[in-house]
């Protein structure tokens, strides 16, 4: 047993730990609220259409900052653009909380969302680290550390709103996020960036790359689908279901640990097999068709509780990417790289809230039976990609020269 818990504990440096720990307990700040987010813009006053229209326009500023600022740590230090991002999201979740009108939460929202452009610069300081054997693995137990974080913040998160406000729970999750950032900021500053005057041209190369730009066009479909799914979820088991607050809340633990089970356990399989990706997408359909045959009013039904379980794989695929590219990509351009990950996520994460509340307001089922329709054809998407290539690196004598 203590053989079989190693393996799925990498050897890990103190930055890759730091990092962990910090994405930890991030992941109790942000889950505080993430299944409660919907709910609080229609609390201020949106209905369900425009509830999916704010959700967009926050993720629209920074879906066009991932590849530059990607770029600039390639060429900078990363530590700077990681802290300042966390310190950002911190500002930001407090000014959720103080937002007087639904309105108010687009542009505090959307600077939460900018806060995230240092994901492509975390996964490129990561990637300048030793990953082991197996890079989709180490990816994978990383990014756990927000799953494990969010185990304890939507509980928590409920059971605050219950008890003092939707408000008060973005106050409790802004203080989390000041601690996350001292975490961060106990970061090296890791290896010294590329001046070479070939990085800009390998960060060019990657546009031009069909098999690369293929996986992120792949991956954005997967993204649309399943966020399609999921994004209204909390609207509709409240308003369908008959569910409160505090028990959405305690159900969102349960997705937390169906996203740390499944992304441990799909990110450990073969890291260049369509597998994973096509297991990732079975199972979050099946959570959502359970969803959908739950009974009302019935929040501890085995139906439900395992519907929770499977949607919480709907944030597996990214790190699943992430793990998939990380050996493709030259050093010189590992962060420019992972912006492009991250902005073709971020691009169907916009898309999939219109799409979603337009449907609510025809039916709050719609969204859900959308999202395991377009599963259906996502599905047949990956079993037709053909298979990866990685991209070569630079030799060290080209590098040299």
């Amino acid at each position: 047993m203590i053989t079989r818990l190693r393996r799925l504990v990498p050897s890990l440096s103190t930055d890759q730990w730091l990092i962990y720990f910090a994405q930890m307990t991030w992941g109790v700040s942000y889950s505080m609220w993430q299944h409660l987010q919907p709910l609080y813009v229609e609390y201020l006053g949106a209905d369900p259409q425009q509830v999916g229209a704010t959700l967009s326009a926050a993720g629209l500023a920074v879906v066009f900052v991932y590849v530059p600022i990607g770029l600039l740590a390639d060429r900078w230090r990363r530590k700077p653009i990681i802290l300042s991002s966390w310190v950002l999201g911190t500002v930001a979740t407090f000014l959720v909380g103080l937002a007087p009108d639904w309105r108010w939460v687009i542009p505090a929202l959307g600077l939460y969302m900018l806060s995230s452009f240092s994901r492509p610069v975390v996964a490129g300081h990561v990637a300048a680290t030793d990953l082991g054997d197996n890079p989709s693995g180490t990816f994978a137990f990383l990014w756990t550390g927000f799953s494990v974080g969010s185990l304890i913040g939507p509980a928590l998160g409920g059971w605050i709103a219950g008890t003092w406000g939707l408000r008060a729970v973005f106050a409790v999750s802004g203080g989390v996020g000041l601690f996350s950032s001292w975490i961060m900021a106990q970061l090296s500053d890791g290896p010294p960036p590329a001046r070479l005057p070939e990085a800009r041209p390998a960060a060019t190369a990657l546009w031009r790359d069909g098999p690369f730009l293929l996986q992120m066009l792949v991956m954005a479909s997967i993204v649309l689908a399943l966020e399609l799914g999921t994004v209204l979820a909390p609207n509709y088991l409240q308003t369908v279901k008959a569910l409160s607050l505090q028990q959405i809340g305690q159900l969102g633990t349960l997705a937390s640990l169906g996203l740390l089970a499944l992304t441990l356990a799909l990110g450990y399989m073969r890291p260049h097999s369509r597998r994973p990706m096509i297991l990732n997408q079975i199972l979050v359909a099946a959570g959502l068709v359970l969803l959908l045959a739950a009974p009302a009013g019935a929040p501890w039904h085995p139906f439900l509780l395992a519907g929770f379980f499977l949607r919480g794989g709907n944030r597996a695929v990214v790190p699943l990417t992430r793990g998939r590219v990380s050996a493709w990509l030259p050093p010189e351009a590992a962060s420019a790289g992972f912006g492009l990950v991250d902005m073709a996520a971020q691009t169907a994460t916009l898309v999939a809230p219109l799409v979603a509340g337009y449907l609510y307001t025809r039916d709050p089922a719609w969204p859900l039976i959308g999202g395991v329709l377009l599963l259906g054809v996502t599905l047949i998407i990956t079993w037709l990609a053909p298979a990866t290539r990685p991209i070569p690196k630079a030799a060290p004598a080209d590098l040299a020269a």
